[in-house]
């Protein structure tokens, strides 16, 4: 699909972006299946260049639609996004079928079908297989963009919510580095042993050593770029 393809430029884009600035990054290293890897992270300045270009070289316009197709897809967007306020859900986890969508904007079943079918070929709605008897529902992958006749790439990350949570997760580590106190009564914290230390991990083996092997003998020729969608990090392999 168009989608995929776009997403697939759009994570080349992001890489390119992070090695242009490899001169300027500390490299780090990272254990992967026994062998130490080295990388160079990416970094919400370099996904909001990325969604710049991205948007001017890969995007559409709302021109593309039909009127009343562009109109319904502004009435779905207003919908979703009151429901998904009502109901404290995200916008990627509400799911709608048309019969909400005629219940919601009026029109004639014919009217819902044909300009859903449209939005679905070109991709501002998502199908997915129903439940509980429902064929399929939508889900709405258009966010309001372009309503001033830009051009723009639907489903780019939010560099916003990025560095919102760059900070929490900054945060909660400097709770967790925090002393123990320690109050009149308690027992005192037994001290550790000449010699002893954490068992190696694949996190303190990988991030803060090379196993013993120099620097040249740990560098690889792999260039892979890893994106986490669960806590939004991405880092570059070099």
């Amino acid at each position: 699909t168009r989608s995929r393809r776009d997403h697939m430029k759009y994570l080349t884009l992001i890489r390119t972006i992070a090695l242009l600035h490899q001169y300027q990054r500390p490299i780090k290293t990272v254990t992967h299946h026994g062998k130490p890897l080295q990388y160079i992270e990416v970094v919400p300045e370099d996904i909001d260049t990325a969604n710049r270009l991205a948007n001017e070289i890969l995007g559409r316009t709302l021109d593309e639609l039909p009127p009343q197709t562009r109109r319904l897809l502004m009435l779905i967007n207003d919908m979703v996004k009151a429901r998904c306020a009502a109901l404290k859900l995200e916008k990627q986890d509400y799911r709608f079928s048309r019969r909400d969508v005629r219940e919601t904007v009026g029109w004639t079943d014919f009217q819902i079908k044909t300009h859903m079918k449209k939005l679905e070929q070109l991709e501002y709605v998502l199908v997915h297989r129903g439940g509980r008897g429902q064929s399929f529902v939508y889900e709405l992958m258009y966010s309001g963009e372009g309503k001033n006749g830009e051009t723009f790439l639907m489903g780019l990350a939010d560099v916003k919510e990025l560095k919102l949570n760059e900070n929490h997760q900054y945060d909660e580590k400097k709770e967790h580095s925090k002393p123990n106190k320690e109050y009149p009564g308690s027992p005192q914290v037994a001290a550790k042993e000449p010699g002893s230390r954490l068992p190696e991990t694949p996190i303190n083996t990988g991030v803060n050593g090379n196993n013993g092997q120099s620097e040249a003998e740990s560098t690889y020729p792999v260039e892979k770029l890893v994106a986490s969608n669960r806590n939004h990090n991405a880092v570059m392999e070099l």
